[in-house]
């Protein structure tokens, strides 16, 4: 289970931060445009931008409190005209 806290997602930087202390991840410049929970405890999150692409933002944690944060491409939406 992810320990209470924030998450803000800028264009460059996502930061978890709880009060006491807190976690960043630079990212390449974009703007999220939608954000969901995969699981009940928040540890992994999809993350939309507006160019159709879609990422996996996992907070590690060791119980008590995130330790990293990782972000990783996973899909990019593709139109056809």
């Amino acid at each position: 289970m992810v320990a209470g806290g924030t998450l803000i997602i800028g264009e460059q930087t996502i930061v978890y931060h709880n009060g006491v202390t807190f976690k960043s991840l630079a990212m390449k410049s974009t703007a999220i445009k939608a954000v969901g929970k995969i699981d009940a405890s928040g540890a992994r999150m999809l993350l939309g931008d507006y160019t159709g692409k879609l990422y996996l933002l996992v907070l590690q944690n060791d119980g008590t409190s995130v330790t990293e944060l990782k972000l990783e491409l996973i899909a990019e939406v593709c139109l056809i005209t």
